[in-house]
Protein backbone atom coordinates (compact mmCIF):
# COMPACT_ATOMS: atom_id res chain seq x y z
CA UNK A 1 0.00 0.00 0.00
CA UNK A 2 2.55 2.65 0.64
CA UNK A 3 6.33 2.43 0.85
CA UNK A 4 6.72 2.89 4.71
CA UNK A 5 5.99 0.45 7.04
CA UNK A 6 5.67 1.50 10.28
CA UNK A 7 6.15 -0.24 14.00
CA UNK A 8 3.52 0.92 17.09
CA UNK A 9 5.12 0.46 20.67
CA UNK A 10 2.43 0.07 23.31
CA UNK A 11 3.98 0.24 26.45
CA UNK A 12 2.01 -1.08 29.38
CA UNK A 13 3.26 -2.13 32.49
CA UNK A 14 1.77 -3.96 34.88
CA UNK A 15 2.18 -1.24 37.60
CA UNK A 16 -0.11 1.65 38.20
CA UNK A 17 0.47 4.80 41.41
CA UNK A 18 -2.94 5.92 41.16
CA UNK A 19 -5.25 3.43 39.21
CA UNK A 20 -4.74 -0.50 40.41
CA UNK A 21 -3.94 -2.71 37.52
CA UNK A 22 -4.89 0.27 34.83
CA UNK A 23 -4.03 -0.88 31.68
CA UNK A 24 -6.48 -4.34 32.02
CA UNK A 25 -9.33 -1.54 33.07
CA UNK A 26 -12.32 -2.34 31.45
CA UNK A 27 -13.54 1.16 29.67
CA UNK A 28 -17.12 0.02 28.01
CA UNK A 29 -16.63 -3.66 28.91
CA UNK A 30 -13.01 -3.44 27.07
CA UNK A 31 -9.78 -3.45 29.14
CA UNK A 32 -8.29 -0.54 28.63
CA UNK A 33 -5.15 -1.09 26.11
CA UNK A 34 -7.95 -2.78 23.82
CA UNK A 35 -8.70 0.54 22.89
CA UNK A 36 -5.31 1.59 21.90
CA UNK A 37 -4.46 -2.43 20.02
CA UNK A 38 -7.72 -2.09 18.17
CA UNK A 39 -6.62 1.37 16.46
CA UNK A 40 -3.35 0.41 15.99
CA UNK A 41 -4.47 -2.92 13.82
CA UNK A 42 -6.83 -0.39 12.33
CA UNK A 43 -4.18 2.02 10.64
CA UNK A 44 -3.69 1.61 7.29
CA UNK A 45 0.10 2.52 7.76
CA UNK A 46 0.96 0.20 11.05
CA UNK A 47 2.04 -3.04 9.75
CA UNK A 48 3.37 -4.83 13.54
CA UNK A 49 2.08 -4.32 16.81
CA UNK A 50 4.62 -4.44 19.65
CA UNK A 51 3.44 -4.16 23.05
CA UNK A 52 5.99 -4.43 25.72
CA UNK A 53 5.08 -5.07 29.24
CA UNK A 54 6.03 -6.89 32.22
CA UNK A 55 2.77 -8.77 32.70
CA UNK A 56 1.79 -12.07 31.68
CA UNK A 57 -1.86 -10.95 31.82
CA UNK A 58 -1.16 -8.02 29.62
CA UNK A 59 0.64 -10.12 27.24
CA UNK A 60 -2.07 -12.99 27.04
CA UNK A 61 -4.81 -9.99 26.28
CA UNK A 62 -2.68 -8.67 23.55
CA UNK A 63 -2.15 -11.73 22.03
CA UNK A 64 -6.04 -12.08 21.94
CA UNK A 65 -6.44 -9.59 19.10
CA UNK A 66 -3.96 -11.92 16.73
CA UNK A 67 -0.54 -10.13 18.01
CA UNK A 68 2.06 -12.83 18.31
CA UNK A 69 4.06 -10.89 20.82
CA UNK A 70 6.46 -12.99 23.32
CA UNK A 71 8.66 -10.73 24.84
CA UNK A 72 8.70 -9.21 28.41
CA UNK A 73 10.06 -6.43 29.02
CA UNK A 74 13.55 -6.57 31.86
CA UNK A 75 11.82 -5.39 35.56
CA UNK A 76 14.08 -2.47 35.83
CA UNK A 77 12.18 -1.18 32.48
CA UNK A 78 8.93 -1.58 34.87
CA UNK A 79 9.45 0.44 37.68
CA UNK A 80 7.76 3.75 38.28
CA UNK A 81 11.36 5.43 37.70
CA UNK A 82 11.89 3.77 34.21
CA UNK A 83 12.20 6.02 31.41
CA UNK A 84 10.11 6.09 28.30
CA UNK A 85 13.04 6.29 26.10
CA UNK A 86 14.43 3.27 27.85
CA UNK A 87 11.66 1.63 27.40
CA UNK A 88 11.39 2.23 23.93
CA UNK A 89 14.91 1.48 23.05
CA UNK A 90 14.37 -1.84 24.60
CA UNK A 91 11.45 -2.17 22.22
CA UNK A 92 13.25 -1.00 19.05
CA UNK A 93 16.37 -3.48 19.96
CA UNK A 94 13.73 -6.39 19.55
CA UNK A 95 12.29 -4.75 16.33
CA UNK A 96 15.04 -3.56 14.77
CA UNK A 97 14.02 -4.00 10.89
CA UNK A 98 11.53 -1.17 11.44
CA UNK A 99 13.10 2.65 10.57
CA UNK A 100 9.66 4.30 11.46
CA UNK A 101 7.90 3.76 14.57
CA UNK A 102 4.77 5.08 16.02
CA UNK A 103 4.45 5.08 20.17
CA UNK A 104 0.54 4.60 21.41
CA UNK A 105 0.02 5.25 25.33
CA UNK A 106 -2.85 2.84 26.15
CA UNK A 107 -3.49 5.62 28.97
CA UNK A 108 -4.98 7.61 25.64
CA UNK A 109 -8.16 4.75 24.16
CA UNK A 110 -10.15 7.89 22.77
CA UNK A 111 -7.50 8.58 20.07
CA UNK A 112 -8.45 6.96 16.83
CA UNK A 113 -7.20 4.97 13.54
CA UNK A 114 -7.97 8.36 11.79
CA UNK A 115 -5.76 10.23 14.17
CA UNK A 116 -3.13 7.86 13.81
CA UNK A 117 -3.15 7.81 10.24
CA UNK A 118 -3.57 11.35 9.71
CA UNK A 119 -0.09 12.27 11.81
CA UNK A 120 1.85 9.39 9.84
CA UNK A 121 0.60 11.38 6.47
CA UNK A 122 2.24 14.96 8.34
CA UNK A 123 5.08 12.92 9.23
CA UNK A 124 5.62 11.35 5.31
CA UNK A 125 4.57 14.74 4.02
CA UNK A 126 6.53 16.98 5.98
CA UNK A 127 9.57 14.45 5.98
CA UNK A 128 10.09 15.39 9.59
CA UNK A 129 12.45 13.94 12.61
CA UNK A 130 9.25 13.59 15.03
CA UNK A 131 5.27 14.13 14.86
CA UNK A 132 3.74 14.35 18.49
CA UNK A 133 0.10 14.89 19.09
CA UNK A 134 -0.91 18.08 21.23
CA UNK A 135 -4.14 20.07 22.24
CA UNK A 136 -5.01 22.82 23.25
CA UNK A 137 -4.47 23.50 27.03
CA UNK A 138 -7.38 22.98 29.28
CA UNK A 139 -7.03 25.11 32.60
CA UNK A 140 -5.43 24.43 35.09
CA UNK A 141 -3.06 21.88 33.12
CA UNK A 142 -0.06 20.87 34.67
CA UNK A 143 1.02 18.48 31.45
CA UNK A 144 4.23 19.31 29.15
CA UNK A 145 3.47 23.16 27.39
CA UNK A 146 4.81 22.93 24.06
CA UNK A 147 4.83 26.28 21.65
CA UNK A 148 2.63 25.54 18.33
CA UNK A 149 2.85 27.82 15.01
CA UNK A 150 -0.42 26.63 13.40
CA UNK A 151 0.70 28.18 10.24
CA UNK A 152 3.78 25.73 9.80
CA UNK A 153 2.48 23.37 12.24
CA UNK A 154 5.64 22.96 13.73
CA UNK A 155 6.23 22.61 17.22
CA UNK A 156 9.14 23.95 19.87
CA UNK A 157 9.77 23.21 24.06
CA UNK A 158 11.60 26.34 24.43
CA UNK A 159 9.54 28.93 21.67
CA UNK A 160 12.81 28.64 19.05
CA UNK A 161 10.52 30.02 16.35
CA UNK A 162 7.32 31.65 18.37
CA UNK A 163 6.79 34.73 19.34
CA UNK A 164 3.60 34.23 20.78
CA UNK A 165 2.81 32.50 24.37
CA UNK A 166 2.89 28.53 24.60
CA UNK A 167 -1.26 27.79 24.69
CA UNK A 168 -0.70 23.95 23.84
CA UNK A 169 0.44 20.70 25.59
CA UNK A 170 1.38 17.28 24.61
CA UNK A 171 -1.20 14.55 24.87
CA UNK A 172 0.43 11.83 25.36
CA UNK A 173 -1.89 10.38 22.42
CA UNK A 174 0.65 9.32 19.18
CA UNK A 175 4.72 9.80 18.80
CA UNK A 176 6.16 8.95 15.76
CA UNK A 177 9.70 9.34 14.90
CA UNK A 178 12.94 7.61 13.04
CA UNK A 179 14.66 5.13 14.49
CA UNK A 180 18.47 6.20 14.12
CA UNK A 181 17.19 9.80 14.59
CA UNK A 182 15.66 9.27 18.12
CA UNK A 183 18.42 6.52 19.35
CA UNK A 184 21.17 9.88 18.73
CA UNK A 185 18.72 12.25 20.07
CA UNK A 186 17.19 10.71 23.00
CA UNK A 187 14.19 13.14 22.67
CA UNK A 188 10.84 12.52 21.39
CA UNK A 189 10.82 16.50 20.09
CA UNK A 190 13.66 18.04 17.98
CA UNK A 191 14.05 21.18 15.89
CA UNK A 192 12.15 19.18 13.02
CA UNK A 193 9.01 18.40 15.30
CA UNK A 194 5.37 18.79 13.45
CA UNK A 195 2.62 18.77 15.90
CA UNK A 196 -0.82 16.83 14.96
CA UNK A 197 -3.46 18.83 16.49
CA UNK A 198 -6.24 16.94 18.36
CA UNK A 199 -9.62 17.86 19.73
CA UNK A 200 -9.92 18.02 23.66
CA UNK A 201 -12.68 15.43 24.14
CA UNK A 202 -10.33 12.51 21.96
CA UNK A 203 -6.87 13.93 24.17
CA UNK A 204 -8.46 12.35 27.88
CA UNK A 205 -5.10 11.05 29.25
CA UNK A 206 -5.88 8.44 32.21
CA UNK A 207 -3.98 8.72 35.45
CA UNK A 208 -6.57 9.61 37.75
CA UNK A 209 -10.07 7.57 38.44
CA UNK A 210 -11.62 11.21 37.00
CA UNK A 211 -9.55 10.57 34.11
CA UNK A 212 -11.45 7.04 33.30
CA UNK A 213 -14.53 8.32 34.11
CA UNK A 214 -14.30 10.94 31.78
CA UNK A 215 -13.33 9.34 29.03
CA UNK A 216 -16.41 6.36 30.11
CA UNK A 217 -18.26 9.21 29.40
CA UNK A 218 -17.07 10.46 25.93
CA UNK A 219 -16.68 7.28 24.52
CA UNK A 220 -20.49 6.54 25.55
CA UNK A 221 -21.55 9.90 24.11
CA UNK A 222 -19.61 8.88 20.79
CA UNK A 223 -21.15 5.16 20.50
CA UNK A 224 -24.51 7.32 21.01
CA UNK A 225 -24.60 9.45 18.48
CA UNK A 226 -23.62 6.35 16.06
CA UNK A 227 -26.80 4.49 16.61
Amino acid sequence: MNSHAFLAIIPARAGSKRLRNKNLLKLLDIPLIGWTIKAALESKYIEKVFVTTDSEDILSYSNSFGLDNHYLRPAHLATDDADSFSVVKDAIRENASYQDIVLLQPTSPLRTSFDIDQAISMYLLKKSNNVVSINKIEEGSTKFQIYYDSSSQRISSKGKFFQSNSKYQLNGAIYIFNRDKILCTKSFIDDNTYGYLMPAERSVDIDTKEDFELAKHHLGYKIHQKL
